[in-house]
């Protein structure tokens, strides 16, 4: 018999001073592409409609808002790059990376595939990549010449693929040291196939933390896929 009133607040999270053990941030307000280096937290959501290069180092921060990656090679073009990437969000991970198509017309929402001479770093440490849906790595995919993936906070979820999962390590390193990757689906009936995370031939994967559940393979018809993980020989 007793009425409660629950308060709801905005988000708290400032980027006054040293955040995310950085100073120096900047708004951006942008709705239509990224930085392309510097230090920012995005004040607006964002629609990526083409591949944005970038000029140097970039530090940015979901801080809520949603980026929609409208091309199909992700948010930046990492081919001739040896430019670090590094996503914050707020400790909720309310910030969202996905993709505008409802197929599997999307290359996933971030996509390093270098040539042999550049070797880039992308590193997760918030926010929340889902909604994707593609072949190989419908959230995240390495492949090319190299380059690094690594996952150290966020949250992978929710995405569906085809062929390769939700992270495809085609050529180069995945290394989870925090984070979660649950609920993706791969649709394939094929052998060799997984929903959480995916290699290529003599290509490791470095887990010392974070959490790989619900991922599933349902259309499998014998037990040579990963719902989890799937790591290929070395023959």
């Amino acid at each position: 018999g007793v009425d409660y009133v629950v308060k709801v607040t905005d988000s708290t999270h400032s980027h006054n001073g040293t955040v995310h053990g950085i100073s120096g941030w900047n708004a951006w307000n942008d709705s239509s592409k990224l930085p392309t280096s510097g230090t920012y937290y995005l004040n607006t959501d964002v629609t990526v409609k083409n591949q944005i290069i970038p000029t140097g180092n970039i530090n940015l921060c979901l801080n809520g808002h949603k980026i929609t990656v409208n091309y199909w090679l992700g948010i930046y073009d990492m081919r001739t790059t040896n430019y670090t990437i590094t996503i914050y969000d707020s400790d909720d991970n309310s910030g969202v990376i996905t993709t505008a198509e409802a197929g599997y017309d999307s290359y996933g929402a971030i996509r390093i595939s270098p040539n042999s001479d550049y070797s880039p770093t992308v590193t997760l440490k918030g926010g929340t990549i889902k909604n994707c849906k593609y072949d190989y790595g419908a959230a995240v995919g390495i492949n090319g010449d190299g380059g690094t993936f690594n996952m150290q906070g966020g949250v992978i979820c929710n995405n569906t693929s085809s062929v390769n999962g939700a992270v495809w390590i085609g050529k180069g390193t995945f290394n989870m040291s925090g984070g979660t990757i649950r609920d993706n689906v791969n649709t394939s009936s094929s052998d060799g196939d997984t929903a959480g995370v995916q290699t290529g031939i003599n290509t490791p994967i470095n887990i010392s933390g974070g959490t790989i559940t619900g991922n599933s393979v349902p259309n499998r018809k014998i037990n040579k896929s990963g719902g989890g993980i799937y790591v290929h020989d070395t023959i």
